[in-house]
């Protein structure tokens, strides 16, 4: 590997951490008057689109412990942004789903982080958003790609 390739992949590593950080200081800027839990809320907001689920399904998920996954579903309980319901197929259990108050923390984040993200769009311009957004698809698919094969392998 040349050097130049060297640098390249280093800039790479260094840019896509980045734009994880800067995702992330996005949303808790975009969210700082409302809730510390909007990052959770949309991980079960994502989970509970078809309906509630079971609290397996988050551990399961998320690949998170039984434990990290308890606490979560209790604090995000103890704010009122979840509710926990009887299974209808067996009442020892119970499924969670987002609460009123969570759909509307997440609703109005949502919103604040579409603000930034335009004025981000307008900051870069038409031709740079869309470079962007191309760039960000190919990543994606070589991303899936590489996954699928990845999983292509270890069924051999």
């Amino acid at each position: 590997m040349n050097k130049n390739t060297m640098q390249n992949i280093e800039k790479l590593i260094y840019n896509l951490r980045h734009l994880r950080q800067l995702d992330s200081l996005l949303m808790h800027k975009a969210m700082k008057a409302q809730s510390a839990h909007f990052q959770h809320l949309v991980m079960i907001q994502q989970i509970t689109k078809d309906g509630p689920v079971a609290i397996s399904r988050i551990k399961e998920s998320y690949h998170v412990s039984a434990p990290a996954t308890t606490q979560l579903i209790n604090a995000l309980e103890k704010n009122e942004l979840i509710e926990r319901i009887k299974d209808p197929n067996d009442k020892r259990s119970s499924l969670i789903q987002l609460s009123e108050r969570g759909k509307d923390i997440l609703k109005q984040g949502s919103k604040a982080f579409e603000v930034g993200l335009k004025e981000m769009a307008d900051y870069l311009g038409p031709e740079d958003s869309e470079l962007f957004n191309r760039i960000l698809d190919r990543i994606v698919a070589y991303c899936h790609l590489s996954l699928d094969e990845g999983t292509e392998h270890e069924k051999e």
